[in-house]
């Protein structure tokens, strides 16, 4: 069964034994490919978790798929670089804390606002941050608002 997947990776289709199998005992090119695919299920991140490279922890901290406890066993791990886990979409709000401003994207500042239970008003005032002050972290824009 594998061979018949295996220069296919991307392909949406691709049955989650197959990917278990390439994250198990692939090259590295292959496991490369595998972290940044989307649709992967739990036991294939949880194997390609256990591989010993940090490039694969890397590439699978940047996949906007890999559920919040994957991401916290990299940090408690110190597995994967320390932005990409903070940066993450799916990382808790203290996380994202430490993050610089200007690298929060948009669908991880509104879970960060979702889970601080932030008001409406004071979701407008995040959107509106000034560039300048883009470059403190979120935690203290964020600070700012809330005891504004």
């Amino acid at each position: 069964m594998w061979d018949a997947w295996r220069d296919r990776l991307d392909d949406t289709r691709l049955p989650p034994a197959a990917a278990l199998w390439a994250a198990q005992n692939g090259t590295y090119e292959e496991r490369w490919e595998l972290a940044s695919r989307q649709g992967l299920d739990e036991g294939t991140f949880g194997a390609l978790l256990e591989v010993d490279d940090h490039r694969i922890h890397d590439i699978l901290a940047l996949n906007r798929d890999l559920p919040r406890a994957f991401l916290d066993q990299l940090a408690i791990a110190g597995l994967a670089n320390e932005e990409y886990i903070s940066g993450h979409q799916n990382a808790p709000a203290e996380r994202k804390r430490a993050l610089p401003f200007k690298y929060v994207t948009g669908r991880s500042l509104e879970l960060f606002l979702d889970e601080v239970q932030a008001t409406e008003s004071e979701r407008n005032a995040v959107w509106r941050t000034s560039a300048a002050k883009a470059s403190r972290s979120l935690g203290e824009v964020w600070d700012a608002i809330r005891t504004d």
